[in-house]
């Protein structure tokens, strides 16, 4: 066995090591923490489904967390040592999917480096953020299987897997609307670009827009809703919650300058044609940039989708 087979699983011990020794922890965030950790083990699920019963905005996150308590309980370990055992696993499971996305060039060394980045950077990340980045990823990859793999998915599992990462990006309000950003915009610029020649597909990439609208407006709404009334009702003070409060200036002057935006998108229009490869990580990239203007965590959830994008740059797409 080669050499960049074997570091992998010697990185991945080293990591399980770190955690053993406690030079590297994560804990369960205050938001789901406050309601799992104080109740008990026999009405913990009654009061998951509550949650859900009165619609409340952590509801998903919550459940997500759930079942480390239950199984902590069955195995009777620590539930915080087992949310970082699997939060390692999470972490190298979001570079076998990047790996699945550029076609399996394991034996690289570049992509070796993709794992660097991701280890160096999960030191520095709190727990929930690393869902959201798997999220991300695994939306990257059933897009990826959809639009540009030979093996497509069929449109049932596309929904499912949709919905599992979703679930996965549920972690914070931010995270959540990448993910949902990310889809919408995918299948939107993929059906204009194919426009007029409309075939089967495409007529697939609308329902599923219109699916994903009327299932998760409600939720987007109440989300929006949330966070305006922490923010005492102000979108601009929103910003100061991520890299936004960097360009309060410009982003007014953005939103201003709209018409001629939405006039620059359309002059583009032949270039996306043209290279429309590059819809996956734009889609996520443009997503994660804007909806990172209000967190940071939003932004940083999309960062696959950054170094995909590189990665497309300069190996070329025929890799992709």
């Amino acid at each position: 066995m080669s050499k960049h087979k074997v570091l992998p699983y010697v990185l991945f011990s080293i990591y399980i090591l770190l955690i053993l020794l406690e030079y590297k922890q994560f804990s369960i965030w205050s938001q789901v923490g406050y309601y799992l950790f104080n109740s008990e083990s026999y009405d913990r699920l009654d009061m998951v489904l509550e949650l859900f019963q009165d619609k409340h905005p952590h509801a998903l996150r919550i459940l997500l967390i759930y079942p480390f308590f239950e199984i902590s309980d069955f195995l009777g370990v620590d539930v915080n040592f087992l949310y970082n055992i699997v939060l390692v696993i999470l972490v190298f499971t979001i570079y076998k999917i990047f790996i699945s996305i550029t076609k399996g060039m394991i034996h690289k060394p570049q992509l070796l480096l993709v794992l660097f980045f991701i280890i160096f950077l999960s030191l520095y990340m709190n727990g929930r953020l690393i869902f959201a980045i798997l999220g991300n990823t695994f939306i990257l990859y059933i897009l990826y299987r959809q639009a540009y793999s030979e093996y497509k998915l069929s449109i049932f599992k596309v929904m499912i897997y949709i919905l599992l990462s979703l679930w996965l990006c549920s972690v914070s309000s931010g995270t959540l609307m990448v993910g949902i950003g990310t889809i919408l915009l995918f299948y939107f610029l993929n059906f204009i670009v194919y426009l007029p020649y409309i075939k089967k597909t495409h007529i697939y990439f609308v329902l599923i827009i219109l699916a994903f609208l009327l299932f998760f407006l409600p939720l987007i709404l109440q989300l929006i809703n949330k966070n305006l009334d922490y923010y005492d009702g102000s979108f601009f003070l929103m910003l100061d919650h991520g890299f936004g409060k960097y360009f309060t200036n410009i982003i007014i002057y953005l939103i201003l300058s709209l018409p001629l935006i939405f006039l620059s998108m359309i002059i583009a229009y032949k270039y996306l044609k043209k290279y429309s490869y590059y819809i996956l990580p734009l889609s996520m990239i443009f997503s994660s940039l804007t909806i990172g203007l209000f967190g940071t965590s939003s932004l940083v959830s999309g960062i696959m989708a950054y170094i995909l994008f590189i990665y497309m740059i300069l190996y070329g797409r025929s890799n992709v």
